[in-house]
């Protein structure tokens, strides 16, 4: 739902410090939701969990180094958004799905 607001945003005409505050959003909720699956990975003994773990880490450097770019306009509210989406598709149908599965074997 973040992520939409973002790309709904140009549509929407909104100030850059709102849409900087729905990309720290974004940021804050990732944190909080890598948190949680990482503490899912260590109760269920996940073989990946640490490679996982630097993938989710390597995304919040990203994403937190993309919120400081566009906040001085090195990079487009378009950049952000797409390295979102192929954020979102991609770790979750990839890497989230592994766990899924050796959860489900579990």
């Amino acid at each position: 739902k973040i992520i939409k607001r973002v790309s709904q945003s140009h549509n929407d005409h909104i100030s850059i410090d709102l849409l900087s505050n729905y990309i720290e959003e974004i940021l804050l909720y990732a944190r909080f939701h890598f948190c949680s699956e990482e503490n899912l990975m260590v109760l269920n003994n996940y073989p990946r969990s640490e490679s996982h773990k630097e993938l989710h880490n390597e995304l919040i450097r990203a994403l937190a180094d993309m919120i400081s770019m566009y906040r001085i306009n090195k990079i487009e509210r378009d950049d952000i958004l797409s390295f979102l989406v192929e954020w979102f598709v991609e770790h979750t149908t990839k890497e989230d799905m592994k766990m899924a599965e050796y959860l489900k074997k579990q």
